[in-house]
């Protein structure tokens, strides 16, 4: 699910809950906004390959 949401988020997608949810993850600790970044820099990284 988290993963999915991670998606989502990228691609502007999420619903009201999703954001709720994918807020409440993001917020949360200093290790999942450092994941998201990283996740967020090799998933728009990988368009222009």
């Amino acid at each position: 699910m988290e993963f999915l949401v991670l998606l989502k988020q990228l691609d502007g997608k999420l619903t009201v809950n999703e954001e709720k949810i994918f807020d409440q993850w993001y917020n949360s600790s200093e290790f999942n906004r450092s994941y998201y970044q990283r996740f967020r820099d090799n998933y728009l990284g990988s368009d222009n390959m």
